[in-house]
């Protein structure tokens, strides 16, 4: 099952390869939500915090986006659950996120954007008077049509 996760980021991207040389990468991800009581006043969830994993053209992409800590981001992906024992005989469960899909959230992200400096497209060529093979041209003249 799907699920789409809004938040920001709470520290930079972590990446890695694969013994196989596939790019991995790991999220940390704040997701806040909030809803309105029966007055009508907002009230804030506390924050849930989700390890998010991607590999791949997925972790490609978020490395080249540069993301960094406080990113605002959409993240759609699956549950994925592993359990382990620890060496002192401890069982311990994570549930984790599995990224099928990832991009900035342009909605709560400002971003300023520098304008470059603006070129004057070339004038155009000046009309030719004479045109090969047929004679001069007389641009003020009218078509017998």
């Amino acid at each position: 099952m799907l699920h789409t996760f809004i938040g920001n980021l709470t520290e930079d991207p972590t990446f890695s390869k694969t013994d196989r040389g596939v790019t991995s990468v790991r999220l940390r991800l704040a997701v806040n939500e909030a809803y309105r009581d029966k007055k009508g006043n907002l009230q804030e969830k506390a924050p849930t915090f989700w390890d998010c994993f991607g590999w791949g053209n997925r972790a490609d992409r978020i490395r080249d986006a540069a993301w960094k800590k406080g990113q605002a981001v959409i993240v759609v992906g699956e549950f994925t659950s592993s359990s382990w024992v620890s060496d002192d005989g401890v069982k311990h469960s994570r549930t984790t996120v599995t990224i099928l899909n990832v991009g900035a959230d342009a909605t709560r992200q400002r971003r300023t954007v520098e304008a470059k400096e603006h070129v004057e497209a070339p004038a155009p060529a000046a009309p030719a008077e004479e045109l090969p093979g047929l004679g001069t041209v007389d641009a003020d003249a009218e078509l017998g049509l």
